[in-house]
């Protein structure tokens, strides 16, 4: 039992910053983050004996932590405590705070016609830099069947983006799909 608790945590511990950092991006705060990382962790190492292939640890690992969160989701008490979508704690500093904070509120709007499974997706690949083909590990799936996800996800947001956009500023697609940037933002990983 020892040496699988050694072996838990010495796997766990390259994953770490990145789990720590996509639970956070994913509820959307620090707080809910660190609580969704550590119920995923318990949750792992109490059935870490039942994973049968160490390789694909990071794949396990992740799964394990979209359904924690898919699960928190669909409590009702949970409900009246998470955000409208994940709000990047990393945003640059440099800039406008006035752009930040529009761009905040716009990946908020994005994201809230996702699924907690097709926000995770697409916050692993576009954000976090994970290749389609683990994206397909993780969740299950055909890789066509995750890039097709992907796809469909991209065009939820953008289209709820636009909507809200369109009803704020009044102004027609043409004028809003210059505005990616509010978006991207948010969304670049950190090369630091």
């Amino acid at each position: 039992m020892r040496d699988n608790n050694d072996q838990f945590w010495n796997l766990v511990k390259p994953e770490h910053a990145a789990a720590s950092a996509f639970c956070r991006k994913l509820t959307g705060s620090r707080d809910d983050g660190d609580d969704l990382y550590q119920d995923a962790i318990f949750r792992a190492l109490t059935r870490f004996e039942q994973l049968r292939d160490h390789g694909s640890f990071r794949q396990w690992l992740y799964r394990i932590i979209v359904n924690c969160y898919r699960n928190r989701l669909s409590d009702r008490w949970w409900r009246r405590f998470l955000p409208l979508g994940p709000v990047h704690d990393n945003i640059p500093s440099q800039g406008n705070v006035e752009r930040q904070v529009m761009a905040r509120r716009n990946l908020e709007i994005a994201f809230k016609p996702l699924s907690a499974e097709d926000r995770a997706l697409l916050i692993l690949f576009e954000a976090e830099g994970w290749p389609v083909a683990d994206l397909a590990e993780m969740s299950g799936q055909s890789v066509s069947a995750v890039k097709a996800r992907l796809s469909r996800a991209r065009k939820k947001s953008k289209s709820a983006l636009e909507r809200h956009l369109r009803d704020v500023t009044g102004a027609n697609k043409k004028s809003l799909t210059g505005d990616e940037d509010s978006i991207c933002v948010v969304t670049k990983r950190n090369s630091d």
